[in-house]
């Protein structure tokens, strides 16, 4: 969120590009700010960078998305000690640009700009180029993430930050069109393009060095003391002392959230796009459940309409085009708001939580719903399936949206090969409790659904485990990878092998996960409103990388930006990758996408805003609530969603479920 004065500097900045900015928010409002910004501003002397002929080092990434960029004439460089070496020897900016493989808008960008010699040319020579896979190091992610979020009010992939050969970061945003891009610009008239940026963020450097330096310490500084707060600072309003460990106004806020936020007409909650938010989903089901004081505080009438909306929801995403009927899961989200038009990206811990959402569903209503359980069985046949299910054990990470296929002739999407950890843990959990609860109903499913949970345990421990350390890796393609486990990667694997020792009662998980907790233990934040620490960070490969925040203080860019009150790229508000536990914002990708063939998908629900108990005494919290216990593995594209469930972290309220042989209990 930017502040008046962010607003006022951004029109300022268009002023002197001679550019016309709307009034609402600009698609090249940020590169205008930065533009004017370093052309304004008074020249000084600075240092002139060396120019050396980079190598493109992509292809010795074992990241499928960071191999996928080999061919670039964009020279790029690996993420470590020689890349950051390099910059403060040459003193160049780092031009860090991060994505994922199924991410749309960073293919779209690769091609528009990475493939573009005169582009390659000015980032070879005035900067040092370096390109990371998000899903291998959220941590980098998430530092730079939380500083675009900041300084522009949205956030997303591709993220595309620029920073000091210290790693402070100057400028970012997400998705700049490129030199000859066809993409359409729809909120101003005028407007710079990425070579545009590169040449004013190269001038800048060159001119005013160290008033970017000056600039982006107060910034980084800001952003700390802002993660020093804490996420959820205050005093409780009530006064009623917290139930099993939980905030209960916190509770309240966050079920007053979502109300605010829910489409009324076509179920979930807010416009299009329109992901799935299992987390949000899990919170609404999981509420009659909470202990009594948190009843009490939240209402009885508020109890009901949170079980409408999350089974609305599940009910109008089922029938939706976001659904597929054939080829089974569910896509990242929905470009429309009634959940009709898919981005065609199917993601491993968006279906593997669904199937445990649909699941909860299944098991909490008084009466079998046929439809529930369809969607149930449709799940665990996506993730039993290729392309997702790896042949040896384990889960691939993705399908990406740039294919599409109808028959078996036509090319099929790109698939994500690496195996990610806490992803897997995810899948594992799910598979084990679909496995119980279908023993008695379907034997045979029950038991494939069991197996390949095992099998991925297994797979896990063999190649992922280091038994001597009793260490995980983060992520394993052709032999595992460099990055050590992040605390999301013990808390999802620990998490499954509890699920699989409730379903086969074998010791063998237990004890694992018993080892896994105790690694773990000193990597995770057990009170959830514990300040983030405000210090620099180890990254895992030995770099020093600046502590992150968490959230959107009103912070301007003076130094090279100015302020941007606008949405980068053709993007809107993404999520926050880690999408808060209960309330995390999870929206994504872009407000223009390619046109694509309608689906013709089953009408999703019509609810009405009768069947939601508002309370009329309260008003609902400005900004998201937010819990801090998911993992940070999954982001928005161009701005995107929440995966790992709200469960990590904070001790859940008893739910029915399947317990070992038996039937149904409550635990």
């Amino acid at each position: 969120m930017v502040g008046v004065e962010g607003k006022s500097m951004l029109g300022e900045a268009a002023e002197k590009l001679g550019l016309k900015a709307r009034e609402d928010r600009g698609v090249g409002a940020q590169t205008a700010a930065a533009a004017a910004a370093a052309g304004a501003a008074p020249k000084e002397e600075g240092h002139v960078p060396a120019v050396t002929a980079l190598k493109n080092r992509a292809g010795e990434s074992r990241s499928p998305y960071v191999r996928g960029h080999m061919n670039n004439p964009v020279a790029w460089q690996l993420f470590g000690d020689e890349a950051i070496e390099l910059a403060k020897r040459e003193n160049k900016l780092l031009f860090i640009s991060i994505g994922y493989s199924a991410c749309h808008w960073c293919h779209v960008m690769e091609k528009e700009s990475f493939e573009n010699d005169e582009v390659a040319a000015i980032l070879n020579k005035d900067f040092i180029p370096i390109k990371i896979d998000r899903e291998e190091r959220p941590d980098i992610d998430r530092i730079y993430m939380n500083f675009v979020q900041a300084t522009t009010g949205s956030g997303g992939w591709p993220l595309n930050v620029f920073v000091t050969p210290t790693l402070e970061p100057v400028f970012g945003g997400t998705y700049w069109h490129g030199p000859h891009s066809n993409t359409p610009q729809l909120e101003l008239e005028d407007h710079v393009d990425f070579l545009g940026i590169l040449g004013k963020l190269s001038q800048a450097w060159r001119e005013q060095e160290s008033r970017c330096r000056l600039d982006s310490a107060q910034i980084l500084q800001q952003l700390k003391d802002f993660a020093a707060e804490g996420t959820l600072g205050g005093a409780p309003k009530t006064g009623a002392e917290p139930a099993g460990g939980l905030d209960l106004d916190v509770i309240d806020e966050a079920y007053q959230h979502l109300v605010s936020t829910f489409d009324t007409t076509n179920s979930g909650f807010g416009a299009a796009p329109k992901f799935p938010t299992p987390s949000k989903l899990a919170f609404l089901l999981r509420l009659p459940h909470f202990p009594q004081p948190v009843l009490d505080v939240v209402g009885a009438e508020e109890v009901k309409s949170a079980q409408f909306m999350a089974l609305s929801t599940l009910r109008a995403m089922a029938r939706g085009g976001i659904h597929d009927h054939i080829g089974h899961g569910f896509s990242r989200y929905s470009v429309t708001a009634d959940w009709s038009l898919p981005h065609f990206e199917k993601m491993l811990y968006d279906n593997a939580q669904l199937l445990s959402l649909y699941l909860d569903a299944f098991l909490g209503l008084p009466k079998p719903d046929p439809e529930l359980l369809g969607v149930v069985y449709d799940l665990a046949a996506y993730l039993l399936s290729p392309p997702i299910a790896a042949p040896g054990g384990g889960f691939y990470s993705s399908q990406d949206a740039d294919s599409f296929y109808r028959k078996a002739e036509r090319v099929a999407p790109n698939l994500d090969d690496k195996i990610v950890c806490a992803w897997n843990g995810i899948a594992i959990g799910a598979l084990a409790r679909a496995g119980s609860s279908l023993r008695e109903v379907d034997e045979v499913m029950a038991g494939r659904c069991l197996d390949a949970a095992i099998k991925a345990a297994r797979f896990v421990r063999r190649e992922m485990y280091d038994e001597s350390e009793k260490t995980l890796k983060r992520v394993w393609r052709d032999g595992p990878g460099e990055t050590a486990g992040f605390a999301d990667d013990y808390a999802f694997l620990v998490e499954g092998l509890l699920e699989l020792y409730e379903a086969t009662f074998e010791d063998e998980w237990v004890r694992w996960a018993d080892e896994l907790q105790g690694t773990a233990a000193p990597k995770v934040e057990t009170d959830v409103s514990a300040p983030a620490p405000a210090s620099a960070a180890a990254d895992g490969t030995g770099v020093a990388v600046p502590a992150a925040a968490g959230a959107e203080p009103a912070i301007t860019t003076a130094a090279v930006a100015g302020a941007d009150a606008s949405r980068t790229g053709v993007t809107t508000a993404v999520a926050d990758d880690v999408v808060d536990a209960v309330t995390g914002s999870s929206t994504t990708a872009s407000t223009t996408t390619a046109p694509i063939t309608t689906i013709n998908a089953i009408p999703a629900t019509t609810t009405t805003s009768a069947a939601i108990a508002t309370p009329t005494t309260r008003t609902p919290p400005s900004h998201p609530v937010a819990l801090d216990t998911t993992p940070s593995g999954g982001l928005v594209e161009a701005g995107e969603t929440p995966h790992p469930s709200s469960k990590t972290g904070t001790k859940l309220p008893p739910f029915p479920r399947p317990r070992g042989k038996g039937g149904i209990e409550t635990i």
